[in-house]
């Protein structure tokens, strides 16, 4: 049998056009912040479409720094701006963290930064019972203290 890799293509031009979106609605939005939105227009134009795997991680990776990024919009901006992601791609400016942190208290590990990244900020955004923070800080804890062993 063939070795027949994925094709991540179709998944790339999408995230690669909701992130060309996103990044020209906060230029227009956040004066501040144009010039390094423009700059990440640039990459994202130049952004090599091999269907590699590789690049779709990159571009996850700045769709969820996009995400953060848009935080920073007034209420009515970011509501506006997520409308029109959804509509367009299907994909809003909330991430789906509940899948993901479902997997991570399954697996009972946290396995790379930007799992870290998402329930530190779980923890720290959302009202939680004692038990709740006590587990997801023994998560964070655990995951620093296996950097610091490497």
């Amino acid at each position: 049998m063939p070795n027949m890799k994925k094709n991540y293509l179709p998944e790339i031009e999408v995230i690669r056009s909701w992130s060309l979106m996103a990044c020209d609605f906060i230029s227009n939005k956040i004066p501040d912040l144009r010039d390094m939105m423009l700059d990440a227009i640039n990459i994202y134009e130049k952004f090599p479409m091999n269907g590699k795997r590789s690049e779709l991680q990159g571009l996850k990776e700045g769709m969820r720094e996009i995400k953060g990024i848009a935080k920073g919009l007034s209420l009515v901006d970011y509501d506006y701006l997520n409308a029109l992601l959804l509509e367009k791609f299907g994909i809003g400016l909330e991430d789906n963290n509940k899948e993901i942190i479902k997997h991570i208290l399954k697996r009972n590990k946290i396995i790379n930064e930007t799992e870290y990244r998402i329930i530190y900020e779980w923890v720290y955004e959302n009202d939680m019972d004692i038990e709740q923070v006590k587990q997801f800080d023994k998560l964070l804890f655990d995951y620093t203290e296996s950097l610091d062993r490497h």
